[in-house]
């Protein structure tokens, strides 16, 4: 009798993932997207994400589904939305009851710092549209640049699980 073995020790990652990237806020880049495209992203809800420290970031997440075509969008910004860290003094000087407050902020994907979106498509005809997604992506006149990411190759990609 034939013995048979699943391997599935590799992910198999079912969406398309398109770098976008612009020196735009996220509500620019969402408007314009959403005109190009003719849809209509909306906060979907924060990803959180807990560092080696322990301190957990969020990342907004957007979504938009359109049901005819069996295809869904997700724009997710590649930084973190900014978190207020307050950090105590411990040395003796004249300020040492005051603490120093700044804003710290993470990647989703380390390997891609120059990234600032990501628009993922998921669904039945998400490789059908790829090409017209991202043609269409080009002629936004607020992103500087749009490329194919292939998460395979990605030390990160579980990030990109959601």
């Amino acid at each position: 009798m034939a013995k048979y073995t699943l391997h599935n020790d590799e992910k198999i990652y079912d969406f398309v993932l398109i770098g976008i990237s612009s020196n735009e806020n996220q509500y620019v880049i969402i408007n314009n997207i959403n005109s190009k495209l003719n849809i209509d992203l909306f906060l979907h809800e924060n990803l959180k994400l807990s560092q080696k420290n322990h301190e957990v970031f969020e990342f907004a997440i957007y979504n938009y589904s359109n049901q005819e075509m069996g295809l869904e969008y997700f724009l997710v910004p590649n930084k973190s939305n900014y978190k207020s860290t307050i950090q105590s003094k411990t040395v003796n000087d004249l300020f040492a009851n005051t603490g120093q407050s700044f804003e710290e902020t993470v990647l989703l994907i380390n390997e891609l710092p120059r990234t600032d979106y990501f628009l993922l498509l998921k669904g039945e005809s998400a490789i059908h549209e790829q090409y017209n997604v991202f043609q269409l992506l080009k002629e936004i006149e607020v992103i500087n640049q749009v490329h194919e990411i292939i998460p395979e190759k990605l030390s990160s990609r579980n990030n990109l699980i959601f």
